[in-house]
């Protein structure tokens, strides 16, 4: 059971990731609108994204454009990916997917960069074609990502990314040279498949994973929120400018949505991208219950 002093500590560190948002600018959303048919807008449409209670900060604008591209209509929205999912965001989005298509379900699809690769490999082939040939938008994000290394002398580190992500590769190849710039020699890098598995791996060894395995997804601008929060010292932070790439796939779903979505999507360049209203409520519940989850795997609850 959690005390009130650690729900407390967990709502102050949730507080100071939720300023990171508010902090953090979107410097451009660029959209390319692909050659969709017109057609009868749904009434009800499925959205299956990577996650909405752990929204990383370039995915924020997709987000709320979404819910407001769709504003009157029912929409019903899906995760793949959060670290309390079992199976892999791949395999996940695949049955998403295809249990859309046999239902003839209207839905839109958002996918990172690279991605789609590993969608493939599980969808059967029929289903394959329905979704490569329902691509409407390919997003492409600048934004400020925030990463970390440690301080201080060490024996090595480990960089830990994101398998199939177009961006962990580059943020990657930018922490190591980083790295080098500090004296830290970088041991290996670890690739694994999803969120939850980088999770496990940077806290199994408890608070001193943070220093020996660092994460170059969420999992990093998280630990940076808690380092700011519990003043816990040796966290050097970085905030790297990227650009980011997302693609939208919509079943069933006409041209004028597509082009209305890509409209209110190119609103956000130059913005902060704090979620507000219901938005705000759902994201903060996520970030409460991932720091929880953080805090308590460091021992530090």
């Amino acid at each position: 059971m959690v005390v009130e002093d650690e729900l407390e500590l967990i709502e102050e560190c949730a507080d100071e990731y939720m300023r990171l948002y508010a902090r953090t600018r979107i410097h451009n959303v660029s959209v390319h609108l692909h050659d969709v048919p017109p057609g009868p807008s749904p009434n009800e449409i499925e959205i299956y994204l990577k996650s909405v209670r752990e929204v990383s900060i370039d995915e924020i604008p997709i987000v709320v454009a979404l819910l407001e591209a769709f504003k009157g209509r029912r929409l019903v929205i899906y995760e793949y990916e959060n670290i309390k999912k079992r199976d892999d965001r791949a395999r996940l989005a695949s049955r998403l997917v295809e249990r859309g298509v046999e239902e003839g379900r209207s839905f839109i699809l958002v996918m990172p960069s690279l991605m789609p690769v590993s969608l493939a490999t599980s969808l059967p082939y029929e289903v394959q074609d329905a979704v490569s040939e329902s691509l409407g938008l390919t997003i492409t994000v600048t934004y400020d990502n925030i990463l970390y290394l440690p301080e201080g002398k060490r024996r090595g580190i480990e960089i830990v990314a994101k398998e199939n992500s177009e961006a962990s590769y580059e943020r990657v190849m930018w922490l190591e040279k980083k790295a080098e710039e500090q004296g830290l020699y970088v041991r290996r890098t670890v690739y694994l498949p999803d969120n939850k598995k980088i999770f496990e791996y940077v806290t199994g060894l408890g608070a001193e994973g943070i220093y020996e395995r660092v994460p170059v997804n969420k999992l990093s601008s998280y630990i940076v929120a808690m380092s700011r929060c519990l003043r816990i010292p040796g966290i050097r932070e970085y905030m790297r400018r990227e650009n980011v790439k997302h693609y939208v796939y919509g079943y069933r779903v006409p041209h004028q949505d597509f082009a209305r979505l890509a409209r209110l999507l190119e609103k956000y360049t130059g913005s902060f991208p704090a979620p507000s209203g219901l938005l705000y409520d759902v994201v903060y519940r996520g970030v409460k219950t991932l720091m929880g989850e953080l805090l308590n795997r460091l021992g530090l609850l």
